[in-house]
């Protein structure tokens, strides 16, 4: 986790001159990870099923043109067989250079949608697997929080065309923060201290 520590101290002094001023054209993204499901067509293979789980997503936007980029160190694929629909019962791929560029051209408060583009490199399993990696294109929406010169991201979907290790796909996913997840469920579980039949 050392490479992790480096990646962010670096990356903060980067990004400490642009955020130094409180009119700054740039918006400072981020969320703890998502967690998600996918499906790709044609299902003919083993990759139809997705689940998708990522670990901290940071990121810059440009706030007159909202133009941005996204990297997360951690994303986890796990591509399952179109038959049993089942998931998490094929090998999970790990990728830790995941960089996603977007222009939002519809930028509300709490929502946003337009196009996107990515890449998740340097498969990771008992060894880096250069030739390993996912390109996706498309369009993508999703809900944020916004707070001065920071966003956070709370629920992303993409819909497009996906190439995962040479072969292509019609790609559609939907993904919820972690924390949002969190939150979701600590405000739907019943507070079972004001149930008198609880002990």
């Amino acid at each position: 986790m050392t490479w992790l520590l480096v990646f962010f101290i670096l990356f903060s002094v980067l990004v400490f001159p642009v955020f130094s001023e409180s009119d700054s054209d740039y918006l400072f993204t981020w969320n703890l990870g998502y967690i998600g499901i996918g499906l790709n067509y044609p299902r003919t293979d083993v990759l139809f099923n997705e689940g998708i789980f990522s670990f901290l997503h940071v990121g810059l936007e440009h706030k007159p043109t909202n133009i941005g980029i996204d990297f997360s160190p951690f994303m986890i694929f796990d591509w399952t067989h179109g038959a049993d629909m089942d998931f998490f019962t094929a090998a999970a791929q790990t990728y830790i250079f995941n960089l996603k560029t977007y222009w939002n051209i519809f930028d509300f408060e709490f929502f946003y949608l337009g196009p996107f583009a990515s890449v998740n490199y340097m498969n990771l399993d008992d060894k880096f697997y250069w030739d390993n990696a996912v390109f996706s294109l498309g369009v993508h929406f999703g809900f944020k929080f916004p707070f001065e010169i920071f966003s956070y991201n709370i629920a992303n979907g993409e819909i497009g065309y996906r190439n995962i290790n040479g072969t292509g796909k019609f790609h559609l996913s939907a993904k919820i923060d972690l924390l949002a997840l969190f939150v979701i469920y600590i405000l739907s579980t019943p507070d079972k201290t004001d149930n008198p039949y609880y002990y």
